[in-house]
């Protein structure tokens, strides 16, 4: 998370300079803590040390705040699921080396998740077979996570949706509880442990914010004495992924550091 003094007078600028990084995967406007939100993906934290130096390198005078979250495991996956996962184990993935066909399936799966089989096959001079085997070694490796569409909550009625971030005591004590709450209610989406400033990250969906007050109380109750604080973050505007106008919404990305 970002704060930046003037942000306006240096907005392109310095959105252009994120969108070229490679280790970056969606960033987005926020407020009203702060006016950007980078998704950033390493092999190591010097790697983030790395870009945030060259941030403040060159535009230090404007960088008023920064807040650093590591993510380190889903609570819910997406808004739409309605089986609970089992809780969260440590495993240890092989690595994966990945040939350049074996890349070509990964960039068309992240194009396009729906692609049929036979179009990956002919793009990649493998056997429909041979693809299927790929995906699924790729899932089972951790790799990829199964493939979904997303749902347009507002066909719902919930137009409004925010980030709360959550200061937690004794959260492992609240674990599988919190599933339940988060898995029985549409209201609540993606959700995530993370590690820093804050200990959980939630996406709510609501239709006003009369309701999205009731669910803060909810929270409240929820977690009485253990509930260190919370804030909020609205969703502004998604940039691109790309070398394209600011204008065009290309929410998510590819990183070139994947490859």
């Amino acid at each position: 998370y970002l704060m930046l003094f003037q942000y306006s007078k240096i907005k392109k600028e310095i959105c252009a300079d994120i969108i070229s990084h490679a280790h970056v995967r969606w960033f987005v406007e926020v407020f009203p803590h702060f006016h950007l939100r980078i998704a950033f993906i390493a092999k190591h934290a010097q790697e983030v040390e790395q870009f945030i130096h060259e941030l403040e390198q060159k535009y230090g005078s404007h960088i008023l705040k920064k807040e650093i979250l590591v993510t380190r495991g889903f609570l819910k996956k997406e808004s739409y699921t309605t089986k609970v996962n089992e809780d969260i184990k440590e495993q240890r993935y092989e690595l994966l080396k990945l040939s350049a066909r074996d890349k070509k399936i990964i960039s068309l799966l992240d194009k396009d998740p729906t692609l049929p089989l036979v179009e990956m096959a002919q793009q990649t001079n493998y056997s429909i077979e041979t693809v299927r085997q790929k995906i699924k070694r790729f899932q089972d490796s951790g790799f990829i996570e199964l493939l979904s569409t997303k749902c347009d909550m507002s066909k719902v009625g919930l137009h409004f949706w925010c980030v709360v971030l959550l200061k937690l005591k004794n959260q492992k004590k609240h674990n599988s509880t919190l599933k339940t709450l988060f898995y029985s209610d549409i209201r609540f989406g993606r959700t995530r442990r993370t590690f820093g400033a804050w200990d959980l990250e939630t996406t709510i969906y609501c239709g006003s914010y009369h309701d999205l007050q009731v669910i803060l109380d909810q929270l409240e109750h929820f977690f009485g004495d253990d509930m260190g604080g919370y804030q909020l973050q609205v969703y502004r505007n998604n940039f691109p992924a790309t070398s394209v106008p600011i204008q065009s919404y290309v929410p998510t990305r590819l990183p070139p550091c994947i490859f």
